[in-house]
């Protein structure tokens, strides 16, 4: 089964964190985590005493006031959550830098991260899937707390197979959810050469799309769970607001794509519509799959952009 043993959970003490919490633990139950680290990062942990006595009532460390906090989030926000294994660490520093690194050092396999509908929330969450070597999750505001389908970003590719192999254990271990196969077609430019008009060479790019599924799905182990294509038509070139709002439409309550896997040196690459999908506004969390033991390096990786 594919797993998630190291988790790395960022908080920013806003009301997105209730969230994040409540997710992390649902997420959890499913996928046993075996070891969840809550952070938050912060500027300038060194506030004098007597400031720390103005603002919280206390000469206790900023560091220490900050983990209390976590604390009781976490007990509020998080079921059984002493059935895990969990840790609270309080970083002084840049947020991303931090966050990155703290991974890094933790070989974390996963970070989760909530998205706000603000603008520019988006920065941190696209600047830590590119560089992260960890799967990322990123829960909205809005997420239900219950998988009933997953829609998977299906482009024929490895990273597609693995991110699709995630989202079967995922359904296995949450009882047998719908897994949907999402493939976002266009036709080529220059298609009126052929005579035929769009919807006609649109109906061929289909059918293309659907012998290279069949094909696709004949090498990977369903394990049981109900797999089923869905191919939609971009005319527009908004393939990432299409995956979105079919993913709404078929009630999924979870999107899977797979990032192209990088070593660290390449691992600023990430493809371009896994971009656009993390900064595509949507109540449903996305996970971005980053394929393990990759060992692309940085020239492959600008020659694959």
């Amino acid at each position: 089964m594919q797993t998630f043993k190291r988790v790395i959970v960022g908080l920013d003490f806003t009301e997105t964190d209730d969230k994040v919490v409540s997710y992390t633990s649902f997420f959890s139950k499913i996928l046993k985590f075996k070891k969840i680290y809550f952070v938050h990062v912060h500027n300038h942990l060194d506030i004098p005493e007597e400031v720390r006595q103005e603002i919280y009532g206390t000469d206790t460390p900023l560091d220490e006031i900050l983990e209390d906090e976590m604390k009781r989030n976490v007990k509020a926000h998080f079921e059984n959550y002493k059935d895990f294994n969990i840790e609270y660490k309080v970083l002084d520093g840049p947020t991303f830098s931090q966050i990155l690194n703290f991974s890094k050092i933790k070989e974390a396999n996963l970070v989760i991260l909530g998205r706000k509908e603000t603008a520019g929330s988006g920065m941190l969450l696209t600047r830590m899937s590119r560089r992260a070597r960890a799967s990322i999750l990123i829960v909205p505001e809005n997420a239900q707390l219950y998988l009933d389908s997953i829609s998977v970003c299906m482009d024929f590719s490895k990273n597609s197979e693995v991110a699709l192999e995630y989202a079967i254990d995922i359904s296995k271990a949450a009882d047998y959810t719908n897994v949907y196969c999402h493939h976002v077609y266009t036709v080529p430019t220059g298609y009126h050469a052929s005579g035929k008009s769009l919807p006609e060479f649109a109906q061929i790019m289909k059918k293309q799309a659907a012998s290279k599924f069949d094909e696709f799905i004949a090498n990977v182990d369903e394990k049981g769970v109900r797999v089923a294509p869905v191919y939609t038509f971009d005319k527009k070139h908004g393939s990432a607001k299409l995956v979105t709002d079919a993913a709404a439409s078929m009630q999924s309550e979870l999107i899977l794509v797979g990032s192209k896997g990088r070593t660290y040196a390449a691992s600023i690459f990430l493809g371009s519509f896994a971009e656009k999908l993390i900064r595509q506004k949507s109540n449903i969390p996305l996970l971005v799959i980053k394929r393990k033991g990759e060992t692309l390096g940085i020239i492959d990786a600008i020659k694959n952009m």
